[in-house]
């Protein structure tokens, strides 16, 4: 039977031109990706009401929460981060960036056409010239990791056919194997959260509603976590105390394929101070910001290990 909703990517060969699909991933819960027109409005000091309403710009916002599958995931983190080394001969091992570190040029030359059936087999949305500026994950009891991307787009198509999705293998993100370290030590985590945040500027000019120039990097590389910890002695709180930089890991390892979210120097921001709430076992929040370590491993490298030769 035909799918009657799905989700796709396809990298770009020309930014901005719209191509089908070649990576599906499984939607959790609702996504928002949706033209977005700003609108300018003509009054007169002839009429009571407003003349004329014209459309001044438009572009593509919106999020997608999609499963964690370890097959899948590598596209994404190539357009965010920007760069990729494929290296092994299976699995294969993938990382962000780069040895080189993120290209001089930043993201420019990456572009994502979205393809989203929503209903029907027939009700189908392809949003070209996509970047991926925000990354999050979150994970607890009860919730294997789900990652939130979100997406920047030059335009809308709403007459193009669906293409025929091809799933990866069924190799999910679990919570029972993730793992929060600090300084390379295993700590007693109870729920994990993290932010990466890439903006770009928004190049609209004269004679188009669309922007007209490639949207390239406008602000910092942004990446912030936070994990609940089972609070049982001093060790992690005198990190924040004495304001010393630890290295935090996030990993998600089934045995075969692994993701590892390396976060090699960060300070903890967030006063991990435990309340007291009667005789309830210790808990504390931990909240970090990471900072630049070296080009190789910028203030966030991931690791990926799957079956795929490429990313793509």
């Amino acid at each position: 039977m035909a799918d009657q909703s799905h989700f796709g990517v396809g990298q770009e060969v020309t930014y901005g031109t719209a191509v089908a699909p070649t990576k599906y991933f499984n939607v959790k819960g609702a996504e928002s990706v949706h033209e977005e027109p700003t609108w300018e409005e003509f009054g007169s000091v002839r009429a009571w009401s407003i003349r004329r309403i014209e459309e001044a710009t438009s572009a593509i916002r919106g999020d997608v929460p999609i499963e964690g599958n370890y097959q899948d995931i590598g596209v994404i983190l190539k357009h965010l981060i920007g760069d990729v080394d494929d290296t092994g001969s299976g699995p294969y091992t993938h990382t962000f960036p780069g040895s080189t570190g993120i290209p001089a040029t930043g993201r420019i030359g990456l572009g994502l056409t979205l393809e989203m059936l929503r209903a029907d087999g027939t009700l189908n949305w392809r949003y070209a010239g996509c970047k991926v500026i925000g990354l999050s994950l979150a994970a607890s009891p009860g919730s294997s990791p789900v990652w939130t991307v979100s997406f920047f787009g030059k335009t809308e198509d709403n007459t193009a056919s669906p293409a025929t999705p091809s799933y990866p293998d069924d190799d999910l993100m679990l919570y029972k194997d993730l793992s929060v370290e600090f300084d390379s030590s295993a700590m007693d985590v109870e729920s994990v959260s993290l932010n990466v945040q890439f903006p770009t500027d928004e190049p609209f000019g004269a004679g188009s509603v669309n922007f007209i120039k490639e949207p390239k990097e406008n602000g910092f590389l942004s990446v912030t976590g936070e994990c609940v910890m089972w609070f049982d002695d001093m060790t992690e709180y005198n990190i924040f105390k004495n304001r010393s930089d630890v290295d935090v890991a996030i990993i998600m390892d089934d045995g075969t394929h692994s993701l590892t979210i390396n976060q090699n120097k960060c300070k903890l921001t967030t006063p991990p101070t435990p309340p007291l709430e009667g005789r309830n076992r210790l808990k504390a929040t931990f909240g970090w910001t990471s900072i630049y370590d070296t080009d190789a491993t910028e203030n966030i490298q991931c690791v990926l290990v799957n079956d795929q030769a490429t990313v793509i």
